[in-house]
């Protein structure tokens, strides 16, 4: 019987499976497209060294797990960036902090509020956890 613990020598770190999302990522990047609202400028500390804003950031983050492309569609005032429901609950690329942090920066820098992460994960069967 195979043993479930999160703290399992086989277990990825959290740091090992961000450095490999993040390698995909930057694989990915130079072939697929992108779509991503603007962000105010007084945003501008979120952004990357490449200049990014975080929605930019979060598109290309979720495109590496949906086919190489993916679009954030600029919010409709009063509206934020929801959590996974329906099919998307068992997607590890939208069930972890750091996509919940790039789509809540997403959320600010459009001058929305964002969603609270116990209602943005509440659907999430997985969640990457923030560390192991």
């Amino acid at each position: 019987m195979q043993s479930s613990s999160l703290s399992s020598s086989r277990t990825p770190s959290f740091l090992t499976l961000t450095s490999s999302f993040l390698l995909l990522f930057l694989a990915r990047s130079s072939v697929a497209q992108f779509n991503a609202p603007d962000c105010s400028l007084t945003w501008k500390w979120s952004f990357n060294s490449l200049g990014q804003n975080p929605c930019t950031i979060a598109a290309y983050l979720m495109g590496t797990c949906h086919g190489g492309a993916f679009t954030v569609p600029p919010l409709q005032p009063g509206n934020s960036y929801p959590g996974p429901s329906g099919i998307d609950n068992g997607d590890l690329c939208r069930c972890n902090t750091i996509t919940y942090s790039l789509l809540s920066a997403c959320d600010a820098c459009q001058g929305e509020n964002w969603t609270p992460w116990s209602e943005y994960s509440f659907n999430c069967t997985k969640v990457l956890p923030p560390s192991t």
